[in-house]
């Protein structure tokens, strides 16, 4: 097992990204390249950057790569509330995903 894994917040980034996946599974075929890919490569952005920063040698280099995994889940929040789809849908997902995340 890597030390990463044994993280909390990776192991809920990791559970994010599997959402994202879950919720964009319906999403239309035409945004297949466009914003589903961004949403699912942002989203595992999140635990991928964990993962990345957790092997660094010191604090300041494991915080960076914390924004960094931060920036790609605020990007993901973002993608979800943009006028490119269905704006119902969009709020549903976020108020979904918000109460896992509090949960």
């Amino acid at each position: 097992m890597f030390g990463f894994e044994k993280l909390d917040v990776w192991q809920k980034a990791v559970e994010y990204g599997d959402t994202i996946y879950e919720i964009t599974k319906p999403f239309p075929a035409e945004e297949l390249f466009g914003l589903t890919s961004q949403l699912r490569r942002a989203a595992v952005s999140v635990s991928a950057n964990i993962a990345e920063g957790s092997s660094r040698s010191s604090n300041i280099d494991f915080k960076r790569f914390i924004e960094i995994a931060y920036g790609s889940l605020l990007e993901t929040v973002s993608e979800l509330i943009s006028p490119d789809g269905k704006a119902s849908l969009k709020r549903k997902i976020v108020k979904n995903c918000t109460a896992k995340r509090s949960s």
